[in-house]
């Protein structure tokens, strides 16, 4: 048997304005990438090849720099939430080897939106549908809530993420469930739903995996046409034995 997974399944609008940055052909590992370009970490990406490093070059230095880029990881995902200055100072020297100051924190968090402009917009964006809606604003058809239970406004972009982004997953669960039907074989849920994620099981063959693909690809398809507002569904579909072979 074999496990098809889509890998860090991610609501698009969270990086969808990182595209305005005149980014490499490959980045293959935006932490790092972001660390070689931010006064903090430069000195100590001095290895990382800017223009066009290869996978097999970036999987290198994942491995030698790894308590840097699980502070970078802290770094990019924490202020994409809208995280401050103080608790990212906190985080990166409770979780890592590395220490910050709070002056570097703020810093970095600078440096973090001049590199990100579109993140700003969209943190605005959210804040903006928050008033709008009188705190109502429904994206995930099912009639819940996003800003339920929101007491503090800062942690307004957190809540949206991460509620939409479950939702997102639980629709997408529903369309692989009725799509499974048409295949020749079992397609049976193994890790079905990991917030961000989703992973099911099927016999190992080459046309198996395909069909399986297909199936993954037609209900990603039709999921995007069935959520509102600018929020589509992006994700990396992958084959492996046991979860392990996802783990990177």
């Amino acid at each position: 048997m074999n496990i098809l997974k889509i890998v860090n399944g991610k609501v698009k609008i969270q990086h969808r304005y990182a595209k305005e940055i005149k980014l490499p052909e490959r980045v293959h590992d935006i932490y790092l990438y972001f660390g070689a370009n931010t006064s903090k970490f430069k000195p100590l990406l001095s290895d990382y090849p800017n223009e066009n490093p290869t996978k097999e070059v970036i999987n290198v230095l994942k491995k030698k720099h790894h308590e840097l880029r699980k502070a970078l990881k802290i770094i990019v995902l924490g202020l994409g939430y809208n995280m401050g200055s103080k608790k990212l100072m906190e985080d990166v020297n409770d979780q890592t080897d590395l220490v910050i100051t709070l002056r570097e924190a703020k810093r970095i968090k600078e440096e973090y939106f001049r590199f990100f402009p579109g993140v700003t917009r969209f943190i605005e964006k959210i804040d903006m549908l928050y008033l709008e809606h009188e705190e109502k604003y429904i994206i995930n058809g099912r009639g819940r809530p996003l800003f339920t239970l929101v007491d503090d406004r800062s942690k307004l972009v957190n809540k949206f993420i991460q509620s939409t982004g479950h939702d997102i997953t639980q629709l997408m669960i529903q369309r692989i469930n009725e799509n499974r039907k048409n295949l020749p074989f079992k397609l049976i849920p193994y890790d079905v739903d990991k917030h961000d994620s989703t992973a099911w099981i099927f016999p190992d063959t080459k046309e198996n995996e395909e069909l399986a693909v297909k199936v993954y690809r037609q209900s990603l398809a039709e999921l995007n046409e069935l959520l509102p507002w600018e929020v589509k569904m992006s994700g990396e579909i992958k084959t492996g034995y046991s979860l392990g072979d996802f783990i990177e």
